[in-house]
């Protein structure tokens, strides 16, 4: 009967390494990944889009110094960090860093909802000023007398400089 030879089990890339300082360097790897949850790798993900997105602000606006971009890279890692912490004026400064770098699309909702508002607004009030101009000739009030209230037409004063 011939012998059957035995397998042996293959053992992990990091416990193949001969050399020490490979070895130790492999293995906090394997500790690093094995602790790190995919929230963990997200948020570095993220953080270094961020961090792109600096430096390709610093591309768009001719800078050439490198140490100006770099600095624009950090700064979009940390707007990132402070865009996504728990304290709103925090928050709301990465927002607006992340914003000004064009990583987030801030200004165009902000200016759309003022001039959609200005729009509506512009509507209700030239309603408002027909029914009270209506209202006025039913009551047989002059036109001089009371023009359209204050708030809805402003008061521009004129000012004489000099």
């Amino acid at each position: 009967m011939p012998r059957k030879k035995k397998r042996k089990e293959k053992l992990l890339f990091w416990k193949k390494i001969k050399n020490p300082e490979l070895k130790h360097l492999a293995e906090h790897i394997g500790k690093i990944t094995d602790n790190t949850s995919w929230k963990d790798f997200l948020d570095v993900a993220l953080a270094l889009t961020c961090a792109g997105a600096g430096w390709l602000a610093g591309e768009n606006l001719g800078i050439k110094d490198m140490k100006i971009k770099a600095g624009m890279a950090l700064s979009g890692a940390i707007a990132y960090r402070l865009a996504t912490s728990a304290n709103l004026i925090a928050g709301a400064s990465g927002t607006a860093l992340l914003g000004a770098y064009g990583l987030i699309d801030v200004w165009n909702p902000l200016t759309g909802w003022l001039v959609e508002s200005s729009k509506e607004f512009g509507k209700i009030s030239s309603e408002w000023q027909k029914e009270y101009e209506k209202f006025k000739e039913e009551h047989g009030i002059p036109k001089e007398i009371a023009p359209y209230p204050y708030p809805f037409k402003p008061f521009r004063p004129y000012i004489k400089v000099g």
